[in-house]
């Protein structure tokens, strides 16, 4: 029979010294195509699924749906590469068939529902933080964050970070037993600065050590290579140093940063002076270099808070029924894209759209007016060759399970253009009834004059920010992945008219690393969406009231 070869791995030298130091807890903050899913990730979480048989896990991330949908998904493509088969060395969702005859985890969950189970016994658990006590009286022996710019510290300290525990004695001769790992892209805004501080966690000697310990077991590895077997004193030496790196790792903590030169023999040399020429310097610093640069303090949107203004409303007990003939997780319905995973619509009101056009990107933003409040459900955008008729398509398969049918479109009067976003119609605000009221749709188009001066909408949505006046903006996190930092970073210059948004970036062609989503467009169908909830209500509220008649 002839003998399959052995598949071999790439690892970058950052990801190699990563692993080679390999203490027991890290934070690893990295640039867009540095490798952090198939180079840090993934080969981490084997590792202890391996070295610690029956042990307790986790994967922890913000919310529930993004668990789902992107962690896991990235975690189980990482594994089939590695040759490890869904229901077959692992099933999600469910414990594995007792003819498969699975070994079982240690301290076994009181539900398989949210977890792993791997043949060796290991359970992973799947929490999030928008799942209340979702991490409640567990015992987990060691664990990963994902995208920790998007965590709430106070959360992951106070309900996760103490379930490590440890659920068994004997894992005490793996190093990495009670540790996690965080991985991150570099923070951008306020809520995820916690994130740099894990740097102050980081022993710099003790680092060093571990170093200097490995430079000297290569040493005598390298010493004696070529002698039929080392002498007796050689290997005394040998155990020596290999007991102080286990004691060393045991007690070390890494926080490394590393931008997308670190992976330069796979992206090349051409791709970042590409990138260097094309990309706007604060995006270029961010996404390529990995510098540190908070929120624009001075931007459109100053006062804009994730910790006050942005919210998680999945709707978990949907999402977790969800279930395959099996009994494991979904994973392919979870993918879908519908709002019956959202839990923060009120079906007695009217959904709220506004949309912004142009040549190569469309946006619609769905909101709701919820006194004192005005939601920002989501927010969706087509680009290029798909104009206004398919973002309203896509808009309508989203939401199409919703039973209440009304819905006001804000429109302003770039919407009485037309032409060249849809070669069909004469106007982009008949494009959008037609298409919303095909399908099934009451819809009330609202005008609401000619776009704003940037200078006045600057003015009433800070003031709504800062909670002085109008509706209070929130909105749905994980519904709004783009829209939100392209607020966060927009910037203001001195234009013609004044003071303006910065909308220079808006004429440069698309790159993976600066594409047109990120830009100012959404932003500006969003600022409809304000004004027409807030100066244009076609409803007073959305609590229920009752009438009372003169006796």
């Amino acid at each position: 029979m002839e003998k399959k070869a052995n598949k071999k791995a790439y690892f970058n030298p950052a990801q190699m010294y990563v692993h080679e130091i390999s203490p027991n807890s890290k934070c690893i903050v990295g640039a867009r195509r540095f490798g952090k899913s198939d180079g840090i990730e993934g080969p981490d979480l084997l590792y202890d699924i391996q070295n610690m048989p029956g042990s307790s896990g986790f994967l922890y991330q913000r919310n529930f749906k993004q668990l789902l949908g992107k962690t896991l998904s990235h975690t189980l493509a990482f594994l089939k590469r590695y040759g490890y088969q869904r229901d077959v060395h692992y099933f999600v969702g469910r414990k594995a068939p007792k003819w498969m005859n699975f070994k079982l985890p240690i301290v076994e969950p009181v539900s398989w529902d949210q977890a792993i189970h791997f043949y060796n016994g290991t359970c992973v658990y799947l929490l999030s933080q928008d799942v209340r006590f979702s991490a409640n009286s567990l015992t987990t022996d060691w664990g990963k964050i994902d995208e920790g710019r998007s965590i709430n510290k106070e959360k992951l300290f106070e309900e996760v970070m103490p379930t490590l525990s440890g659920t068994e004695p004997r894992f005490e001769s793996c190093h990495k037993w009670k540790g996690y790992t965080i991985v991150s892209d570099m923070p951008t805004s306020k809520e995820g600065q916690w994130i740099l501080d894990q740097e102050k966690l980081m022993d710099p000697e003790l680092i060093q050590a571990i170093e200097n310990t490995i430079a000297h077991i290569n040493y005598l590895k390298d010493k004696y290579r070529f002698m039929p077997e080392m002498p007796a004193n050689a290997v005394r030496k040998m155990q020596q140093q290999r007991d102080e790196l286990f004691f060393l790792r045991q007690n070390a903590f890494l926080y490394k940063e590393y931008d997308t030169i670190e992976n330069l023999e796979i992206v090349g040399i051409e791709y970042i002076k590409k990138q260097k020429l094309i990309l706007p310097p604060v995006i270029f610093m961010t996404s390529i270099m990995n510098k540190r640069i908070r929120k624009l303090t001075d931007g459109f949107y100053p006062n804009l808070t994730p910790e006050v203004h942005y919210y998680d409303a999945d709707n978990t007990t949907y999402l977790d029924n969800l279930r395959t003939a099996k009994g494991t997780l979904d994973l392919d319905r979870i993918a879908e894209d519908n709002c019956l995973k959202d839990g923060d619509i009120d079906p007695s009101v009217p959904l709220a759209i506004t949309l912004d056009y142009n040549a190569n990107i469309n946006w619609i933003i769905t909101g709701q007016r919820a006194e004192p409040v005005m939601k920002t459900l989501s927010s969706k955008y087509v680009k290029f060759n798909r104009k206004i008729r398919e973002l309203c398509r896509d808009w309508c398969d989203y939401y199409q399970y919703i039973r209440n049918k009304d819905v006001i479109y804000y429109y302003n009067s770039t919407a009485l253009d037309g032409a060249y976003a849809d070669e069909d119609a004469p106007n982009f605000q008949e494009i959008v009834v037609e298409e919303l009221s095909r399908r099934g749709w009451s819809v009330e188009p609202v005008y609401i004059g000619n776009t704003w001066t940037h200078k006045v909408k600057h003015q009433v949505i800070d003031d709504s920010l800062k909670g002085r006046k109008y509706l209070f903006p929130k909105f749905n996190r994980a519904n709004n992945p783009a829209l939100l930092p392209s607020m966060e970073m927009c910037g203001i210059r001195i234009g013609r008219t004044g003071f303006e948004k910065n909308k220079a970036g808006e004429k440069l062609g698309e790159t993976e690393d600066d594409p047109l989503e990120l830009r100012t467009d959404g932003t500006d169908a969003w600022d409809d969406l304000f004004i027409g909830l807030n100066f244009f209500p076609r409803q007073v509220t959305s609590i229920p009231m009752s009438t009372v008649f003169n006796q």
